[in-house]
């Protein structure tokens, strides 16, 4: 099963979390290990594997965010 954190559909707490730690992340040496395109077709080979619940339950996260961004979105555009 898929385990999800607290708070991982919030954007608003990751904008917040950020702006905290402004301080810039030191620059890692990369491992080589995984690339890009092999690590994107493990995340689509784990989620074709996830239960219809869970699919079910990030559908109506990412559309309640959408609907949240949209509406901040024409606020914004309304302001200027």
């Amino acid at each position: 099963h898929l385990t999800l954190s607290p708070l991982w559909y919030d954007s608003t707490h990751r904008l917040a979390q950020s702006k905290l730690n402004k301080s810039r992340r030191k620059h890692r040496k990369t491992h080589g290990l995984v690339g890009f395109l092999d690590l994107t077709r493990r995340i689509a080979k784990a989620w074709s594997n996830v239960d219809f619940e869970t699919k079910t339950y990030c559908k109506r996260v990412a559309d309640r965010q959408l609907k949240i961004y949209k509406e901040e979105l024409k606020m914004m555009k309304k302001r200027q």
